[in-house]
C-alpha cells in the first residue's frame, strides 16, 4: 500500500499549489512582474567597432545616434539617425508645451552595397562614421553641432582623398583593399 501511494504522488508531480501567472502573461514565460522589474541592458556603445550586419545599430549609450542598415532591392543601404530635443516656445518650464524629440536621417538615396561584399561601417565616434561599400566607394559621415546650428556632411574619398586618407584610422585602412586606396592618391 505504501509503495502504491508513493507511485501515485510521484506521477502527479509537485503537490505544491501553483502560483497563477501575472495578468496577460502566458504560463511558463518570464515577465517583468515575475522577475522584479528587470530592465533590459543598455546597448553597448559601438564607438571603435565595425558594423557588418543588417539591422538597427544604436551607436551611443544615450540612444541619440543610430545607424540603420536595410535590404533594398537585393542591395543594402544605410541611414544615419540623430535624435534631438527641442524646447518649444513657452516650454514645460513655463507651463506650456513640453520639449519635443525630433529626428533627422541622412544616407544615400539608392542602395548600392552588395550584401555579399566586404562592406562595413566603422564607428569612429558617436557622430563620425567611415562607410566602405565593399567595392570602390569610401564615405566619411560627420555630424557637428553648436548651440546655434548643426551640420551633416558626407564626403567621398574620391572627392577629398588627401584629407580623408590623412584622417582615416589605421583599422579602416587595413580593411579596404589597397587598390581602392591607391586609386585616390
Amino acid at each position: 500500500m505504501g509503495l502504491a501511494l508513493l507511485l501515485v504522488l510521484t506521477s502527479c508531480g509537485s503537490q505544491e499549489p501553483e502560483t497563477p501567472p501575472a495578468v496577460g502573461v502566458e504560463k511558463g514565460k518570464v515577465s517583468e512582474v515575475e522577475t522584479g522589474g528587470l530592465v533590459p541592458a543598455e546597448p553597448a556603445p559601438l564607438v571603435g567597432k565595425f558594423i557588418t550586419s543588417v539591422g538597427k545599430h544604436v551607436v551611443d549609450a544615450d540612444g541619440r545616434f543610430e545607424i540603420h542598415v536595410v535590404r533594398d532591392g537585393g542591395f543594402l543601404n544605410y541611414k544615419c539617425w540623430i535624435r534631438t530635443v527641442t524646447d518649444t516656445p513657452g516650454g514645460s518650464d513655463a507651463g506650456g508645451e513640453p520639449e519635443r524629440e525630433l529626428g533627422s536621417k541622412t544616407g544615400p538615396k539608392k542602395a548600392v552595397i552588395d550584401p555579399d561584399s566586404k562592406w562595413f561601417i566603422y564607428v569612429e565616434s558617436a557622430a563620425r562614421y567611415w562607410i566602405f561599400d565593399g567595392g570602390e566607394r569610401v564615405t566619411l559621415y560627420e555630424y557637428t553641432e553648436s548651440s546655434t546650428e548643426s551640420e551633416t556632411k558626407m564626403t567621398g574619398l574620391a572627392s577629398a582623398p588627401k584629407r580623408l586618407l590623412a584622417e582615416m584610422p589605421a583599422s579602416v585602412k587595413d580593411r579596404i583593399p589597397p587598390a581602392v586606396l591607391a586609386e585616390t592618391k
